[in-house]
């Protein structure tokens, strides 16, 4: 009986800090800006108020424009990496050509290369090349990019080149 009890006190207390973070963060949604700027995070908003969310959707700078970037975002990026990553993937497995077996090497070898290093020459190419702060700035590399830079072709093992 003591095991069974001490089991749901630890499922307690791991559900409690598991949903206390959400329940603060629905508690200060609903908090009016005058309360929160006077009592604080965690008072209790009396009375709950709506209009932090309706200032979300309605303002300029609110949170319809970035979610509609993010899914275009999303979309082109989605397409690139099918189109790219099947061709990629057809060469290297179906086709043979000279310089394969180097080529496949040389692509697994640039997914070793950590993506802080390649930071700044990125931006100075897109600075470069007069695409900065723009979308396709954003979605450029991803679409030619490895899915999760730990691709292997579809393969389970990249021990070798396909044969």
């Amino acid at each position: 009986m003591l095991g069974v009890g001490a089991t749901y006190l630890v499922l307690v207390v791991a559900a409690a800090l598991t949903l206390g973070p959400f329940l603060f963060s629905v508690m200060t949604a609903l908090t009016s800006t005058t309360q929160f700027a006077q009592e604080g995070p965690l008072s209790v908003p009396a009375p709950p108020v709506l209009d932090n969310f309706i200032s979300l959707f309605t303002s300029a700078d609110g949170f319809v424009t970035p979610v509609a970037v993010t899914v275009q975002m999303v979309a082109v990026i989605l397409v690139g990496q099918m189109v790219f990553s099947v061709l990629a993937a057809y060469a290297f497995a179906q086709l043979r050509f000279p310089g394969r077996d180097l080529l496949f090497w040389v692509y697994i070898a640039t997914l070793m290369v950590p993506q802080v290093v390649v930071v700044v020459p990125l931006y100075l190419m897109l600075s470069e090349m007069g695409s900065r702060n723009t979308f396709w700035a954003l979605v450029r590399r991803s679409c030619s990019a490895p899915p999760t830079r730990s691709s292997s072709c579809g393969r389970t093992s990249a021990a070798s080149p396909p044969s």
